[in-house]
């Protein structure tokens, strides 16, 4: 089975920790990481029917309905941004009406809105698609608050600035594992076998010391410097909800 991965992303580490270490032969589970730069790299391969498996988020899901598929939602993986500001504030209401970089339309601003409508906040949404694009803006004061997956949360938490908000408290996540229908159909039991071996990689790995985490991530370039890094605590892969499907349906409006 060939599953694709987005480089330099650091959600893909217990998947490639589970495949380094063994953990799939293991199993006796025949798989090929196909590692690519670009989202519409895994996007065409799915659509062509190249592979029977892609993750991304529930505005992924929508624009392969859009194209006539109907993939199967089955489980999540782990989120890996964060919001954060530079800010100093005693209570969430002083920082109403502040500028934040974020990417606009996808899962990362499905998560700024439930944030801000739990607190009863607005702010000032200022779209930027490339991370390390949004990561240079908000160092060079574009905005006050940014929202960034990793590795570029712990760079500007080693540079001092401070979470405002980790997305991963709450128990709503339409980051998720789409398959196609006939793979499914004739393989019932390989989403939940691949679960259960990257969960046990998972466990693994987030009980390494830190040291050890650090030296692994270095392999796939996930981190520049050891000052900024910090200890990883990667959420398992949990079956789809449905409370998680109806908010991110209500979300996008369909």
């Amino acid at each position: 089975m060939k599953l694709p991965l987005l480089n330099k992303n650091e959600c893909i580490i217990p998947i490639c920790y589970a495949y380094d270490m063994g953990y799939f032969n293991k199993h006796n589970f025949d798989i090929d990481l196909h590692f690519h730069d670009g989202i519409w790299t895994d996007h065409d391969l799915f659509v062509n029917g190249d592979i029977p498996c892609i993750r991304g988020d529930y505005s992924r899901y929508l624009i392969f309905k859009d194209l006539g598929l109907d993939p199967e939602l089955t489980h999540t993986f782990s989120r890996d941004f964060q919001i954060l500001t530079r800010l100093d504030f005693n209570d969430l209401s002083e920082i109403n009406g502040e500028k934040i970089l974020l990417s606009i339309g996808t899962s990362v601003e499905f998560y700024l809105e439930m944030f801000l409508q739990e607190h009863g906040l607005e702010l000032e949404k200022i779209h930027e698609k490339e991370i390390e694009t949004r990561y240079d803006r908000f160092l060079a004061g574009e905005a006050d608050i940014v929202m960034i997956p990793e590795p570029y949360a712990s760079k500007l938490l080693a540079q001092g600035y401070k979470v405002l908000h980790d997305i991963r408290t709450t128990d709503i996540n339409v980051k998720v594992y789409m398959w196609d229908k006939k793979f499914l159909s004739e393989n019932p039991d390989v989403p939940q076998k691949l679960m259960d071996i990257i969960d046990e990689a998972t466990i693994a790995f987030n009980n390494l010391d830190e040291e050890a985490q650090y030296t692994y991530l270095l392999k796939y370039d996930m981190v520049d410097s050891r000052d900024e890094f910090f200890k990883k605590q990667f959420e398992l892969n949990l079956p789809v909800t449905q409370k998680s499907l109806d908010a991110a349906a209500k979300w996008y409006n369909v």
